[in-house]
């Protein structure tokens, strides 16, 4: 039976009032389901320290949590226990998404609960329409950052995962890049 390392930015179950701590929780139920003890998962304990203006975010362009040590031991635990399929729970994660298909031999997943570059396009619109153009100009740096991440992470994924039909054409239209599953739920 193969190897999974199921990774996400929140301990599973946290915050399941959030769209995020929900589908996270499903997601990973439905993977530790199929394959039972051979699915670990590594969750990123230190979100809520994340700030937003630090040198992971400004200078390597780490998003979400992420920093350059915590990739190391991401694929030191890939290579240690010999993964074959890697779940990430963060189309954000770019950089880790590309280190992981440079350095190991295993299988990429990613799962996109919003297509960020739409997303974070609508915030830039609606400041700039508001006329806010401090957060205006905050908010294009964020978009061009979450836009490589998230291109670089698809691009090197070996499935994509979307949480609906509009998320999946919404990221065929901007990435060019078909979606393999849609994922529905069902309550």
């Amino acid at each position: 039976m193969k190897k999974v390392l199921y990774i996400s930015k929140l301990p599973i179950g946290a915050e399941l009032h959030r769209g995020l701590g929900i589908s996270g929780s499903i997601q990973y139920r439905a993977v530790s389901e199929l394959l039972g003890k051979n699915c670990i998962l590594y969750s990123l304990d230190d979100y809520k320290s994340y700030r937003f203006l630090s040198k992971e975010v400004l200078i390597y362009k780490r998003y979400e949590g992420m920093t350059r040590e915590k990739e190391k031991e991401i694929i030191r635990i890939i290579n240690k226990n010999k993964i074959e399929i890697v779940y990430i729970d963060n189309s954000l994660w770019g950089y880790l998404v590309k280190n992981i298909k440079m350095q190991c031999d295993c299988r990429v997943y990613i799962f996109c609960q919003d297509i960020e570059a739409s997303r974070v396009s609508s915030i830039v619109n609606y400041e700039r329409e508001k006329k806010r153009y401090v957060r205006y100009l905050w908010h294009q740096l964020w978009k061009r950052r979450a836009f490589l991440n998230e291109k670089m992470a698809i691009s090197y994924a070996d499935k994509i995962v979307t949480l609906n039909k509009r998320d999946s054409l919404c990221l065929e239209k901007i990435y060019k890049k078909r979606v393999i599953w849609k994922y529905q739920y069902v309550y």
